[in-house]
């Protein structure tokens, strides 16, 4: 087991892959290249030498004037997915070459011929550098990280962004420390806007995709990173977020960790999202946030619609849960947004939870809802017609219910311990009435 430290000081190289002609080609035949979701499509004219149909090709790609009498459905200087990818010829070969050494791209090939004109595409060299997990170069030691080492991020702003997919190396007894005196990225944004005034959909891994046993980030000072994705691949980790710097994709949190099935998620500072996207799920994940002390910032969480959550845990901060599901919470502070996710068991201590429904998810609460000492639960949020499944618990003078609007379309509450009717807020022509609490 050793210490591996991440350097990003590999030498860049450029991609270069080929596709090469072959056979008859005829008129009216085609030949594509797909990158992305991006095709170029060149129908061959009268010129039908392999040369010929690869300098055809090439000029599309590059969004020059056609060669002869050929034709195209578009070019590629109008697609950033080209955009930084130069065709070039020899013989019957079209030579496809990154213009950025150290970035990849995925190209494929396509053809339709009347003959047995052929169209193969193959990759000549492999793109790798400095932003590549997967190089040697970039580690320290120049080995790739190992089960049971312990692997560090603490220099520099040298992003990890390819080769992300390291899933079939075992790392389950390994931990990754991610600190706050590394600013640069790990993983890549959604959006690609590496081309000045044009996006497009990422095609290339987003995540770092591991069996990493644990992460521990934010710790020390500094500015820290702004893009964390991290893929746990179904995979049990436990995490410990400190701080993260500003989120530098638009709408999206700093980190987020997608698939943790089993794992426990601490977060005392920073911007962290658990399961944000469709398609990702961690079917049992405990979470824990509260603030800490020497942090800059307050934590702010959110969930989304794949995250199961058995144990829950609030202290503070400013939260957002979309979850699958929450069998328990116990908040002690801070303001929670629970939206169209049923919760089992909860308890409001402190801070304020709020409730969001809709019409397909009308029930607020599950088997014991609780609200005690300065604890508050607004329904402000959720539609009209809101229903219980049982009385809510109220205990002591400090804590309040606020349905101004009687969104709660029949309210049941058990009051304990001096809590008075002062504490709900039903706004006005209510009907009260008054038994003994079950």
């Amino acid at each position: 087991m050793a210490t591996r430290r991440w350097l990003g000081t590999a030498q860049n190289i450029a991609q270069v892959d080929t596709i090469t002609a072959a056979n008859t080609w005829a008129t009216n035949d085609t030949a594509s290249i797909t990158i992305g979701a991006v095709t170029i499509t060149v129908t061959i004219g009268t010129a039908v030498a392999t040369t010929d149909v690869v300098a055809a090709v090439a000029a599309a790609v590059n969004g020059d004037a056609v060669v002869g009498d050929e034709t195209r459905n578009t070019t590629g200087n109008l697609h950033p997915e080209f955009s930084w990818i130069t065709a070039t010829t020899s013989g019957s070969t079209c030579i496809l070459t990154g213009d950025t050494a150290g970035r990849p791209f995925t190209a494929s090939e396509d053809s339709s011929t009347a003959g047995d004109g052929t169209w193969v595409l193959a990759n000549t060299t492999t793109a790798t550098g400095r932003n590549w997990w997967t190089n040697t170069a970039n580690w320290s030691g120049g080995s790739l990280p190992a089960d049971g080492d312990t692997i560090v991020f603490d220099k520099g702003s040298v992003s990890c962004l390819y080769g992300l997919d390291i899933s079939a190396t075992a790392h389950g007894t390994s931990l990754c420390y991610i600190d706050r005196t590394y600013s640069g990225d790990i993983g890549l944004s959604a959006t690609n806007s590496d081309t000045v005034g044009a996006t497009y959909s990422e095609y290339n891994d987003q995540y770092l995709k591991t069996s990493m046993g644990g992460f521990i980030i934010g710790q020390g000072s500094g500015s820290g990173s702004g893009l964390i994705r991290i893929d746990h691949d179904g995979d049990a980790c436990d995490i410990s977020v400190h701080y993260t710097g500003t989120s530098t994709e638009t709408g999206k949190p700093a980190c987020i960790f997608a698939n943790n099935d089993g794992g426990t998620v601490e977060v005392f500072g920073g911007d962290v999202g658990i399961d944000t996207l469709v398609g990702q799920a961690s079917p049992d994940v405990t979470i824990k946030i509260g603030s800490e002390s020497g942090t800059s910032g307050t934590p702010t969480v959110s969930a989304g619609p794949g995250a199961v959550i058995t144990n829950c845990y609030i202290w503070g901060g400013t939260h957002t849960f979309r979850a699958a599901s929450i069998a328990a919470m116990e908040h002690y502070g801070g303001t929670t947004l629970i939206a169209c996710t049923p919760v089992t068991t909860m308890t409001i201590e402190g801070g304020t939870v709020s409730i969001s429904t809709d019409a397909t998810n009308s029930t607020i609460n599950g088997t014991t809802w609780t609200i005690g000492g300065t604890g508050t639960l607004n329904t402000t949020r959720a539609v009209a017609g809101v229903t219980t499944v049982n009385p809510i618990d109220m205990y002591g003078t400090g804590c309040s219910l606020i349905d101004p609007t009687r969104n709660i379309s029949s309210l049941v509450v058990d009051q304990w311990y001096s809590a008075e009717l002062s504490q709900i807020d039903r706004g006005g022509h209510n009907r009260l009435t008054f038994g003994t609490p079950a």
